[in-house]
């Protein structure tokens, strides 16, 4: 055995532990953005619809439904929506479909838009004007259910806004 060796075998052995940690932290290191990611997803698909008030129209033929929307972990979000559906079709939020197709209001939860049918094919939506020291913010959509029901937005000032 030369002089040499043992320093080589040592170094070997050196070379492995090293080569064996990093791979256990690698490891590691995946199985945690994994669980991380699917954690994400979980959290994503909680979200959480309230029904706070179905408004059938006059003929029957649709629905406006007001309801409460929160969700998305620990951030979180919350909005007051309105939908509009054909009044045969169930209310239901599905989490792999996203349903702008029915949704003709969206705003801040602390403001609550109230709902009342003009006609059969026309829903006024009225909210106030202000939220709290700033002006009221929400999407409006001017149509819905394919552009059979008009949808108007009226501040409780008495100011009209058609969209």
């Amino acid at each position: 055995m030369t002089p040499d060796q043992p320093n080589r075998a040592a170094n070997v052995r050196t070379r492995r532990i090293i080569a064996t940690v990093l791979a256990v932290i690698g490891a590691a290191t995946v199985l945690v953005v994994v669980g991380i990611a699917v954690l994400a997803l979980l959290l994503d698909a909680t979200n959480d619809y309230t029904v706070e008030q179905p408004l059938v129209s006059p003929d029957g033929r649709f629905v406006a439904v007001r309801y409460t929307g929160m969700g998305g972990g620990a951030a979180g979000w919350c909005a007051q929506m309105v939908d509009v559906l054909p009044a045969a079709v169930p209310f239901g939020k599905n989490p792999s479909r996203v349903e702008y197709d029915e949704m003709v209001y969206s705003g801040r939860c602390r403001v609550t838009p109230g709902l009342r049918w003009l006609s059969s094919t026309e829903l006024l939506i009225t909210v106030p004007e202000r939220d709290g020291d700033a002006p009221t913010r929400a999407t409006v959509y001017g149509s819905a259910a394919s552009g059979q029901v008009r949808v108007r937005l009226e501040f409780e000032s008495a100011q009209t806004s058609e969209r």
